[in-house]
């Protein structure tokens, strides 16, 4: 496909294909830190046309010369990514203690995001097994790709790679467990807009519960999110919902 994205004349994209079709002020002024993969797209109207449609990007700056053409609607179906949320821009430990960079992890297949934290009494092991339980789901029907289950702490203080690689252990095998330093966390849930604030601490045995948002996020191949479910969602509509998109886009 060719027109979409952004990182000046000549930049590269997902597949080598890639051409951004007009230069804008960032890259005018020398601004290399965008990556192309921060344009994204929102429900465009006119996705299906012939016609290059001026779209609103994310990042540092407005970017306002990413384009959409007809023929990358067509070959991947990705028209309707959430402008603003998420990101591929972020390295954290996974449960190995193996440094995993955002890119590597969430780019070329589908991905489960959930954000929590080991000593969650309830909210956050029913959130986890009904992300396994979906992507069991999934699994059984050889015809969809393999979708990748990710949970990242958000309490980084108390979640090392020993308590998360503990934690997952009761979910589904493939699942990746991530932490990292408090910065670290703080930059991937500003990123995701994930809430999470650290409730008053126990003064018996200093424990504490974190309050956060309960949110999965469904990661697309290009590393974009591409929807996002509540905890109201239920077990099996979740499972339908991510069957539908995956057989609605195509890498």
């Amino acid at each position: 496909f060719a027109g979409y994205g952004h990182k000046g004349r000549g930049g590269e994209g997902w597949d080598g294909h890639w051409v951004c079709p007009v230069s804008c002020l960032p890259c005018e002024q020398g601004d290399t830190s965008l990556d192309w993969r921060d344009a994204f797209v929102v429900r465009c109207p006119k996705a299906d046309t012939s016609s290059p449609v001026p779209l609103q990007g994310t990042g540092d700056h407005a970017i306002t010369h990413a384009w959409i053409f007809q023929g990358f609607q067509r070959d991947t179906g990705l028209n309707d990514h959430i402008v603003g949320l998420g990101g591929v821009k972020f390295e954290l430990t996974d449960q190995s203690g193996r440094k995993v960079k955002g890119h590597d992890l969430l780019v070329g297949q589908w991905s489960l995001l959930y954000f929590g934290f080991t000593h969650c009494p309830d909210v956050c092991p029913e959130e986890m097994e009904k992300v396994s339980g979906v992507v069991h789901t999934l699994d059984k029907d050889t015809n969809l790709p393999r979708v990748q289950p990710v949970f990242v702490t958000i309490d980084p203080q108390r979640d090392d790679v020993a308590a998360v690689a503990q934690y997952i252990k009761d979910f589904h095998p493939r699942l990746v467990g991530l932490t990292g330093s408090p910065e670290q966390i703080s930059a991937i849930s500003k990123a995701y807009r994930v809430y999470a604030q650290p409730g008053p601490r126990d003064p018996t045995d200093q424990e504490y519960v974190v309050d956060h948002s309960i949110i999965t996020y469904l990661i697309c191949p290009h590393g974009a999110v591409l929807e996002f479910y509540n905890r109201s969602v239920e077990e099996a509509d979740m499972a339908e919902k991510v069957r539908q998109r995956l057989r609605a886009h195509r890498l």
